[in-house]
């Protein structure tokens, strides 16, 4: 995106169903700032046609100030960051949030997803929960990377990709880091691709992988348990959900992730 200095001071970010104004305070980092937005979000177009109000305020203190950056939001919370990358992480962890919640013609599910032969592998999960891990795993076993945030269902059961970077979890610490798809060997998926397995795997220490199949009935049931959607809009999630949890789904208990992937790629093949 080309940003004129003269236009520099709010844009609006549309991405799904969601317009959201973002003013940049005037600063030497200002065109950066505003060139990088458009990659916030997969989709996302950035505009000058300015909404009545923003939503998100970026100020940029001077440089003798270790939080160089204030992001300020419509409900006066602030956050003090020390980049601009962390800016673009912040709105990106804030907006796709949002993204979810009002998005009307697709269903969001707290999950990673990767493809396999044209087939989506999907694993819910809430933040915490390891699937980004296996989701690294699976890249580095050659799998197309989808998401690692969210399953992004169409009408009609199928996968959309989501590709937002990767958020590995430090082991020593929880903070996290951004990481691209090639880091990983990986290609990003660009085509919707239908569901081919759904495996809801719990991470523990040291355990053998177990692995046992559910029904179409309890698959949904546990998909709708990680959709943004699930009590705003039953009827939309129910429909469209069912339609993926036709797929062959599992629960699962995991030790290590590189194992785990070895076996749900097993699952996908129809093997054990």
């Amino acid at each position: 995106m080309t940003v004129s200095r003269r236009a520099a001071g709010q844009v609006t970010l549309v991405c799904q169903d969601l317009r959201v104004g973002i003013r940049v305070v005037d600063s030497p980092s200002t065109m950066t700032l505003l060139s990088r937005l458009a990659d916030v979000l997969p989709g996302a177009v950035v505009t000058t046609d300015a909404i009545s109000k923003a939503q998100y305020t970026v100020v940029e203190l001077p440089r003798t100030v270790r939080s160089r950056f204030v992001i300020r939001s419509s409900g006066r919370r602030s956050r003090r960051v020390s980049s601009a990358t962390e800016v673009v992480e912040y709105l990106r962890s804030q907006l796709s949030t949002q993204v979810a919640e009002t998005a009307r013609c697709r269903i969001f599910v707290h999950a990673g997803v990767v493809g396999w032969k044209g087939r989506a592998i999907v694993l819910p999960g809430r933040s915490g929960a390891g699937k980004t891990t296996l989701v690294a795993e699976l890249l580095r076993a050659g799998a197309t990377y989808y998401s690692d945030e969210y399953a992004v269902v169409d009408e009609d059961g199928g996968i959309d990709p989501f590709c937002t970077p990767l958020q590995i979890r430090s082991t020593h610490t929880s903070r996290k880091h951004a990481r691209t798809h090639e880091q990983f060997g990986a290609r990003a998926g660009t085509e919707r691709i239908p569901a081919g397995l759904v495996v809801f795997a719990t991470f523990r220490a040291g355990h053998a992988w177990t692995a046992r199949a559910l029904s179409p009935g309890n698959a949904l049931a546990l998909l709708l348990a990680n959709t943004i959607c699930a009590r705003t809009r039953p009827d939309a999630a129910i429909a469209a959900l069912g339609k993926t949890a036709v797929a062959p789904a599992f629960i699962a208990c995991r030790g290590a992730a590189h194992e785990a992937a070895h076996q749900i790629l097993n699952l996908l093949e129809g093997g054990a």
